[in-house]
């Protein structure tokens, strides 16, 4: 039997803040909602999946060597123009992470303190 993931889900404060966020700084669309339930589904430019739904409590933001699942890396062709138009619209960048071979990696949090990357390869992970 093999496995894939389907899609990947994040709590949010605010659901509907959340999307809008992700819609104008990542370039994602809403594929389905559930307006009753304050859900939504979001897909990126290469099609992963990512729920939305509300947090029944918040808390801090976690560093990145936390246990537990800490970032979503979002894939750039070009990751100067990507964090340019990001500081542009107000998003606060990091800083861009040392990383091997040609791999590009910067660090920043979503509206919500959720830990995210910006990653330009010049070859596939895999």
């Amino acid at each position: 039997m093999t496995f894939g993931l389907e899609h990947l889900g994040i709590c949010a404060k605010d659901p509907a803040a959340m999307v809008e966020w992700y819609e104008k700084h990542l370039g994602t669309k809403t594929v389905r909602s559930i307006p009753d339930r304050n859900i939504f589904f979001i897909i990126t430019a290469n099609g992963v999946i990512i729920e939305i739904y509300p947090a029944a409590q918040s808390v801090d933001p976690q560093k990145n060597n936390v246990s537990g699942i800490r970032h979503i890396a979002f894939e750039v062709p070009d990751i100067e123009e990507a964090q340019r138009k990001m500081i542009e619209d107000g998003v606060d960048i990091d800083r861009e992470i040392p990383a091997p071979g040609d791999t590009r990696l910067v660090h920043f949090r979503d509206i919500e303190g959720n830990l995210l990357d910006l990653v330009q390869r010049t070859r596939p992970l895999i």
